[in-house]
């Protein structure tokens, strides 16, 4: 199992490698278009926003597995024995009730989306 963590910790590792590359790479392309050649590239708009979104998720699974996600540590890496466990339970309630509210939040937007679309199809134009 050792071996199998270590594999996809590289494989992880590589793959925010590179997108952090390709929003590099993405956005210097579209400064240079837009400035330097004065005809703005059309596609780098869309790509660094899916990569982007795609770093953000893959980054913070990957901190939140090694542990490493933003988390009182001042307050963490002072506390010893049974009160650092409790402080640990707290801190991963607080990410799991963060996660679902963001999911409810989420989920609403797209049920109001959806029943304007309705809406809008229902009436003749």
């Amino acid at each position: 199992m050792k071996k199998f963590n270590d594999f996809l910790d590289t494989v992880m590792r590589f793959i925010m490698a590179a997108a952090m590359f390709a929003l590099l790479a993405g956005g210097t392309w579209q400064i240079f278009t837009r400035w330097i050649l004065k005809n703005p590239s059309t596609f780098t708009d869309e790509f660094l926003r899916y990569v982007l979104i795609w770093a953000s998720m893959l980054g913070s699974a990957y901190c939140f597995y090694k542990d490493e996600h933003l988390a009182l540590d001042l307050v963490k890496d002072r506390v010893k024995g049974s009160v650092r466990s409790v402080l640990m339970i707290f801190i991963e309630a607080a990410i799991l009730f963060f996660v679902c509210y963001v999911f409810y939040i989420r989920r609403n937007a797209a049920c109001r989306q959806c029943n304007q679309q309705v809406l809008r199809d229902a009436y003749p134009v």
